[in-house]
């Protein structure tokens, strides 16, 4: 129950800080809008940049999610597709709050020498999943040994950031997913070539 109440509040945190400043958003006007006392809100954060950083770091725990939930029988490209389709749609989901995190303002309040090391941490999580993933991927001969999973895994959430941001050229939806998924594949898929190497 607790880690739901704690999504709650971050989820109504993030309307928040999306659409105002950081200095009009109050802890009353976040529980408010998470439907929570002020009590239960400091149960979890102790003060709202607390608040903040976590919600700036939360990002990374949903991606590793959507990686580790990919599994099963089906071969690994199709795999890998699900994984870019589901990644994109939950950087959609944050686009807001990235765009928030890279602007000048946030750069002064947010991060802190703590907060920078919170999500240089949750980073790396997701990019040690990623390359996890991927060496799956290795294992079954679908993607070249030439290159070490963590370099692919730098590569594809590379181009991931780059779907999200400028994505619009290659589509919409699945479509532009599939196209990046696609086009990762082919310069990292296996080959006679890459193989003699």
């Amino acid at each position: 129950m607790s880690q739901v109440k704690e999504r709650q509040i971050l989820s109504a945190a993030e309307v928040l800080f999306t659409t105002r400043r950081f200095h009009e958003v109050t802890m009353d006007d976040v529980c408010h809008q998470a439907g929570v006392g002020k009590g239960t809100i400091y149960r979890y954060f102790k003060d709202k940049d607390d608040l903040f950083q976590r919600l700036m770091t939360s990002g990374a725990e949903d991606l590793c999610d959507v990686i580790a939930a990919e599994s099963g029988p089906a071969p690994f490209a199709e795999q890998l597709r699900r994984v870019v389709r589901h990644m994109r749609q939950e950087m959609l989901r944050k686009h807001d709050l990235f765009r928030l995190m890279h602007s000048e303002e946030m750069r002064k309040i947010a991060f802190s020498q703590d907060t920078r090391e919170q999500w240089r941490q949750r980073r790396q999580a997701v990019a040690d999943a990623m390359a996890a993933f991927l060496q799956r991927g290795v294992d079954s001969g679908e993607i070249r040994r030439d290159i070490p999973p963590k370099a692919l895994a730098g590569v594809l959430l590379g181009m991931l950031r780059g779907l999200v941001w400028h994505g619009e050229a290659l589509g919409e939806g699945e479509t532009a997913a599939d196209l990046m998924t696609d086009l990762f594949l082919r310069g990292a898929g296996a080959s006679p070539v890459s193989e003699s190497r």
